[in-house]
């Protein structure tokens, strides 16, 4: 099945901020019951441990749920406190807000719009990206790829979406999970109740978006490729792959990369 790069509503900049943040709110929790990535957090570790750093930028953070979970096991795996930033390039500063207070003073926000391929330098730490690079078009994806390369930087890409039939068919359950979840979505909202029964916008759009965004997403074998395209990425170590998400049955897909004398 070829790549297409089709649009998703929440990467339009006219898309209301407000159902942005309701798309992100769901993408949030559903990745905290799967536990996504949890099980990539040795490898991550092992990046920032060559790295010597204790530090995450977080780029493309949405609702800002996938760092605050993993954590905890990264702090077990390198001995010491981790700290970090969420950013975005549309950030939501009341759910990225929430996810630092909750943090104990790990994480901080990045209020202003953050473009991953083009980090601010004082920025430091291995860059990561949850649920993000398969938004990008090739040329946009190898400039972020390039960006950490030229500030040498460690970069961790993770991708729970595929594209393949299971792939696609798991978006469009998007509204059955949906409906019975928005009661429990906190902050509680009439616009989020009225969005989701009233008139099914959140469904609707969450589904398309799903959809696409498997079909965006990229093979080891595209990322190998692209990879071999990034300048100055001859001098970097790249690991890429896929594993299977405990108790489903789709798979992440991963790519780390680091400077190779490192």
């Amino acid at each position: 099945m070829a790549r297409m790069q089709l649009f998703e509503w929440e990467d339009l900049p006219w898309f209301p901020t407000s159902m942005r943040g309701y798309m992100t709110d769901y993408l949030r929790v559903v990745g905290e019951q799967l536990r996504l990535f949890e099980n990539l957090t040795p490898q991550l570790a092992e990046v920032m441990r060559r790295m010597g750093t204790h530090r995450i930028v977080d780029l493309c953070s949405g609702s800002g749920g996938t760092l605050p979970m993993l954590i905890p096991g990264l702090e077990r795996a390198l001995g010491e406190r981790v700290e970090g930033v969420l950013s975005d390039l549309y950030p939501n500063i009341a759910a990225l807000g929430a996810a630092a207070s909750a943090s104990e003073g790990r994480l901080s926000v990045i209020a202003e719009p953050v473009n991953a391929a083009s980090v601010p330098a004082d920025l430091e730490g291995v860059r990561t990206l949850f649920l993000g690079f398969h938004h990008l078009p090739d040329h946009a994806a190898r400039a972020v790829l390039e960006d950490a390369v030229a500030q040498r930087r460690g970069i961790a890409v993770f991708e729970a979406t595929e594209r393949s039939a299971l792939g696609i068919l798991g978006p469009l359950t998007a509204p059955l999970i949906l409906v019975p979840m928005t009661p429990t979505l906190r902050p509680v909202s009439l616009a989020r109740v009225f969005w989701t029964y009233g008139i099914p916008a959140i469904p609707f759009f969450s589904a398309w978006d799903g959809v696409v965004s498997a079909l965006r997403t990229r093979s080891p074998a595209e990322l190998h490729a692209l990879v071999a395209s990034v300048k100055g990425g001859e001098g970097y170590t790249w690991d890429i792959g896929q594993s299977p998400i405990p108790k489903t049955p789709a798979r992440t897909t991963w790519l780390f990369g680091w400077p190779s004398d490192r």
